[in-house]
Parts: C-alpha cells; structure tokens; sequence
C-alpha cells in the first residue's frame, strides 16, 4: 500500500517536473523569437536604408534601361546623370527620408510587444523591470541606430572639437551638392568635404555651362569614394552588431 502511494506521488512528480520544463522551453522559444524577429527587422531596415539611398553616388545608372524603343545609355551614377541632364539632384536629408523613419518607428513600436509580454504598460519607466534578455536587446539596437546616426550626421558630443564635427557629417557634406543648384551649372566651382579634408574642384563648369572633363571626374570620384567608405562603415557595424 505504502509503495503504491510512493510510486504514484513520483510519478506526478516527474508530471509536474516535465509539465514546468515544457513550459519553460516554450517561453524560452516565445523570448527568443521576440528577440530575433525584433533584430530581424531592424536589420532589413538598415540594409534597405543603405541599398536605397547610397547607390545614388556611386552605382553605374542606366537610362532606359526597360524602354526597348530608346538608346540605352550608362553614366557613371544616378547622380552623374542628372547633372548632365540638367536635372535637380538629390537632396540628402535625414528629415525627408521615409525609410530613415521607418527604422525609427519600428525600434520604439516593435520594442513595447517585450513590455506585453512582461505584462507591462510600454514605458520607459518600466524598463528596469524587463526580463534582462529584452533590456541587453533594446539597449543593443539603440545603441547601433545611435552608431548608425553618428555616421549619418556626425558626432554632436559637446566634447568633440567643432571643426571636426563639420566636416565628419555626412549628410552636410552631401547636401551641398544639391544646395548649390549644381544642375544649373552657373557655380563653376565646388567646396566639397568629406571625413578627411575640404576639397575645392575649379573649373568645373565652362563659360557656355558645358562641362569640364576632368575636374568633373575628380569631383565624382571623391564623392563616389566618400560614400563608398561610409557605407564599409555602415557594413561594419551591422556586421559587429549582427
């Protein structure tokens, strides 16, 4: 009798020991999954961000390239093209980028489903009292956005020595271009700057506003290289954060 009672109170022991370690496991992969989906969109917005708005520097551009019934013609980029064109180049600015916003968005919106899950109201306030998993992951992620905007806009640290600042700012640097209405060619020569030095390209229009071959290469192929290791910047640290 006595081992009968022993043998069934072990065994609703071991019921209740595999019962606490399912459901453990399936919280773990719930955590998990929260973890990873949150990462995952993060990453996809940034690598969108970069394939979206730095080619337009540096990735040879085709003109009608889906029109069979007109000459296919390659310039050296989307930027190359408009300016020869006559057109309005592209105004680098963080405020008019949609997709910029959406990463934004998506760091503040997808990081309350963490506070849910805890049964907490999403709130900074409440943060201390996330599991430790989601407060490493929300740290992380704001910490590589915060990375990520540095590159973008420069070190804004009082710190940090003021011309310095200046001239590493990615989207001040590359706004210039189009704040200097260069598709009318009536400015004949640029101050460019990139992470290094200030560059001055003279010459680069002619009396008659057509252009001068090669200080017009140069002034390409320093933004082209500008953008280019920004963008091996950016790689990196998706890549250390991923």
């Amino acid at each position: 009798m006595v081992y009968g009672i022993l043998a069934c109170c072990c065994e609703e022991n071991y019921r209740h020991n595999v019962r606490r370690s399912l459901n453990s496991i399936k919280n773990n992969f719930k955590i998990q999954k929260l973890i990873n989906d949150y990462e995952k969109g993060i990453k996809i917005r940034l690598n969108y961000f970069m394939n979206d708005r730095l080619p337009y520097y540096y990735e040879p551009f085709v003109h009608n390239e889906y029109n069979k019934y007109a000459k296919t013609e390659i310039y050296d980029s989307k930027l190359d093209y408009e300016i020869r064109h006559y057109k309005p180049v592209n105004h680098f600015y963080i405020g008019r980028f949609i997709d910029w916003d959406s990463i934004r968005s998506y760091m503040f919106n997808h990081s309350n489903k963490m506070y849910t899950y805890c049964g907490l109201e999403p709130d900074l306030l409440n943060f201390d009292n996330l599991l430790d998993d989601f407060k490493i992951t929300i740290n992380k992620i704001e910490d590589l956005i915060n990375k990520f905007s540095t590159i973008l806009c420069g070190n804004w640290d009082a710190s940090t020595d003021p011309e310095e600042t200046k001239y590493d700012n990615m989207v001040n640097n590359l706004s210039i271009i189009c704040d200097n209405d260069i598709h009318n060619r009536y400015v004949k020569e640029y101050t460019l700057r990139n992470e290094i030095e200030p560059k001055t390209f003279k010459k680069i229009f002619k009396c008659n506003r057509k252009i001068n071959p090669k200080p017009y290469y140069e002034m390409k192929e320093y933004i082209k290289e500008y953008v280019l290791r920004k963008k091996k910047e950016m790689d990196n640290l998706l890549e250390e954060y991923f």
